[in-house]
């Protein structure tokens, strides 16, 4: 059951409130003044704290200053008690931070109902898991925006000034899903260039970002959207606003991550093989070119070895395409498992495979092919109890000075290997074995 305090002179006022807030499952207390309210504050957690603005002992919003100053109760919801609002009740209200304010005189008609409607619409922004870095110079402000930021599930990191905050996402260690920054600060700067810097930044392109300002010039206003950010708060802002605004920006930001997702995985899925996970023809083809045209460059060489699979067919029809796939996939994962990460191997088609060795010479590759035989036949292979073998054809760009008649040549040899008996490699006649 949640708890609340209600912190009124009146005794009428405080029966009033306790009625409305019973109707809603809230266990209330009472204090008749700040003394008595701070005592019991001292000794419990208050999910909501009713305080009259003007108490016997003082007003009720230097308890509300006090409060969010605390880290107990930066979720807490403080609802000041007021018999008269203009703006500049409603300015000391937010100042101080509190998350609303009621006219004593309309306690009966809606407090219960104005609570639970907060309840429930904070429920709707809820976004666990998620994390905000907040630049903020006045701690009071930092304490406030940051309870509201944790009642929808947002997790913040506070900084006080720019200088911290662009430390803290030039380390790398920490990348937010949305930023609120003050306009102003202290120090006569302002958040210009922290914009600025988000902006460039690849990593940080799809962050929105709020500014903050209590200026009502409309120069300030455009100039924030000049320098980038997507939304500006005015101070004091509305919560209801507030959270309406965060939620729209959390949404985007959803929304724009999962789009970048959906294309990088179209992406991949576009140059890797489905069965093994391996890089496809096309992809092949793609790397070979930059890698000649590197070659071209620094005469480097490069080389290729094609190779495939002896006497598939027959593994196909003896122990079924299922478990012939699981041959695919394991002679995939040798292959890999044996080559560097500079080394692209690819499926080139059925049961053949490429790979595709930069800064390599021709023995070197010849080496590896080798390497590659020994470990195939030697590999246990789940379900199949015949030997699998593998036949390969190296080439190396110093033999051809063409990247086509490379991967032609390497073809050939792959076809020499086969007709000499299969299980072995042919590589070029200069290659000392």
């Amino acid at each position: 059951m949640e708890k609340a305090l209600v912190v009124d002179d009146s005794r009428l006022i405080r029966k009033s409130i306790r009625t409305e807030l019973e109707k809603f499952s809230y266990k209330v207390d009472e204090a008749a003044d700040l003394t008595e309210a701070r005592k019991k504050l001292a000794e419990n957690y208050y999910d909501v704290v009713t305080l009259d603005m003007v108490l016997p002992d003082g007003k009720g919003l230097e308890l509300c200053r006090e409060m969010k100053y605390e880290q107990k109760f930066e979720q807490t919801t403080v609802i000041i008690i007021t018999s008269l609002i203009d703006d500049s009740v409603r300015i000391q209200c937010f100042q101080n931070g509190a998350f609303g304010y009621f006219l004593k005189n309309s306690v009966r008609e809606g407090l219960g109902v104005f609570l639970q409607n907060v309840k429930d619409f904070v429920s709707t922004c809820c976004f666990s898991g998620m994390k905000a870095l907040l630049v903020e110079d006045s701690k009071l402000q930092r304490h406030f925006i940051s309870g509201l930021l944790k009642k929808s599930g947002v997790t913040p990191i506070c900084m006080e000034n720019i200088e911290s905050a662009m430390d803290l996402l030039k380390s790398g260690s920490y990348v937010p899903d949305i930023v609120l920054i003050d306009y102003f600060f202290g120090s006569g700067k302002t958040s210009g260039e922290f914009v600025n810097f988000l902006k460039k930044d690849y990593n940080f392109k799809n962050i929105p970002i709020i500014a903050m300002t209590v200026s009502d010039d409309r120069e300030v206003r455009n100039s924030l959207f000049y320098t980038g950010v997507n939304d500006f708060f005015h101070k004091p802002f509305d919560v209801e606003e507030f959270y309406l605004r965060l939620r729209a920006h959390l949404l985007n930001k959803i929304l724009l991550d999962d789009m970048e997702k959906t294309n990088k995985l179209l992406q991949l899925q576009a140059i890797t093989d489905g069965l093994t996970g391996i890089y496809n023809r096309r992809y092949f083809y793609e790397t070979l070119s930059k890698e000649d045209s590197r070659f071209r460059r620094t005469k480097e060489p490069y080389s290729v070895i094609l190779f495939d699979i002896d006497h598939f067919k027959r593994i196909n029809d003896r122990f079924g395409h299922i478990l012939g796939d699981e041959v695919i996939k394991e002679i995939s994962s040798i292959a890999r498992s044996l080559t560097r990460e500079s080394d692209t191997v690819a499926r080139y088609g059925g049961e053949e495979f490429i790979i595709l060795l930069p800064e390599t010479d021709c023995n070197g590759a010849y080496t590896l092919a080798e390497k590659l035989r020994k470990t195939t036949e030697s590999a246990v292979f789940k379900g199949i109890s015949a030997r699998i073998t593998s036949s390969f054809g190296v080439a190396c760009i110093s033999e051809t000075r063409c990247s086509e008649k490379l991967v032609n040549l390497a073809d050939e040899r792959l076809y020499q290997a086969k007709n000499m008996g299969r299980n072995r490699v042919v590589g070029s006649e200069t290659i000392v074995k």
